[in-house]
């Protein structure tokens, strides 16, 4: 996840992570959501609380994985991967569904009407499946980030500007084998993609079962909106118990922008 804020103790390891969560709405008002993950190993049963000694771990230690797994693990272990990439299926199907628009307000229109005709729908949301653009496109199937980088990689090639937003929604948690996972939301801000007033505006395409409307958002950059790819497949690895790829990719999210974000920013 985006939030790289680690607590450790003796006794008590507590990490912080971000995962990124079928309805289509465009909101004129900007909104997005992500999640991010607390897992909390903590003691066995007991009667009273027990004493926790905390203890100074230098963060490069921390990081690199040597305090948590015992030797470093190396972000290069990861493959580099084209979330945003756009095969020529996808190109053909672009092309196909904007002939003839003459504005970014009916290429929009027309290229979400071409996603609904076929077939992507509430019905292939899957919270636990972070695909890249690529990916979703082929399965029809994923969560909002899966479907935020379809989107933002489909806009972009028929000429829209868009960018990747942070949702500041209401959270939902789930609970795996101890862990809590928090998760939060991602969606698209598309510039200039409804007429208003004798202009237009920006508008808000939100993948999700929820009205995101009125929800405080950020916009934020490609390199985060791909660190969260990364983030999410470090969670989804992790949940299956393969902690060494969830270390792996962990620190590759780190390697873009997520790194610098603040844990509540």
């Amino acid at each position: 996840m985006p939030y790289s804020t680690i607590q450790f103790a003796s006794t008590i390891r507590s990490l912080w992570f971000t995962s990124i969560g079928f309805r289509i709405w465009s909101v004129t008002e900007m909104t997005i959501r992500s999640f991010f993950v607390f897992l909390s190993f903590a003691l066995g049963a007991c009667a009273t609380n027990p004493v926790v000694d905390y203890v100074d771990v230098e963060r490069n230690d921390l990081l690199s994985g040597r305090v948590l797994f015992g030797e470093v693990v190396r972000a290069s272990e990861v493959p580099d991967v084209d979330v945003l990439r756009v095969n020529d299926a996808m190109r053909t199907f672009i092309a196909d569904g904007v002939s003839g628009a003459s504005t970014n307000v009916s290429r929009l229109g027309r290229l979400l009407s071409s996603l609904v005709n076929v077939g992507f729908s509430e019905a292939g949301y899957e919270p636990s499946l972070s695909q890249t653009a690529e990916e979703t496109f082929a399965s029809k199937r994923g969560n909002c980030l899966s479907y935020t980088n379809l989107f933002i990689a489909m806009a972009r090639e028929a000429g829209l500007i868009v960018h990747f937003q942070i949702a500041r929604v209401p959270p939902t948690y789930d609970a795996v084998r101890g862990v809590l996972i928090r998760n939060n939301h991602v969606n698209i801000l598309v510039e200039g993609g409804q007429f208003y007033y004798g202009g237009t505006r920006d508008v808000t395409i939100d993948f999700n079962l929820e009205d995101p409307t009125g929800y405080p958002t950020r916009r934020v950059s490609d390199g985060y909106g791909i660190g969260l790819y990364y983030n999410n497949i470090s969670v989804e690895r992790w949940k299956r118990g393969d902690s060494g790829p969830f270390t792996t990719f962990s620190k590759r999210s780190k390697k873009r922008e997520v790194a610098k974000t603040p844990i509540c920013g």
